[in-house]
């Protein structure tokens, strides 16, 4: 994990529910040209009988798996480089 996504997973250890956004690989390991793209868990909804007993990374996880045509119209643009 870069320091950037350290960074950003620090700011959202402060939140409550602690969401974190999916962040692409650019910012790991960028190159020239690159779009660098932090999706969050918008348009995200759980079962209320789930809420709360989610991990941080659970959104960033869609993101990663494409498991929406959401997440995966995200990742279109997000994954270009």
């Amino acid at each position: 994990m870069s320091g950037f996504v350290e960074q950003v997973h620090g700011i959202y250890d402060g939140t409550s529910p602690c969401i974190f956004p999916y962040i692409g690989s650019a910012f790991d390991t960028p190159q020239d040209g690159d779009l660098r793209i932090v999706a969050v868990g918008i348009n995200a909804r759980l079962e209320d009988t789930h809420l709360g007993s989610q991990t941080p990374g659970l959104y960033a996880e869609w993101f990663e798996k494409r498991s929406s045509r959401f997440q995966r119209g995200v990742w279109r643009p997000a994954a270009r480089r």
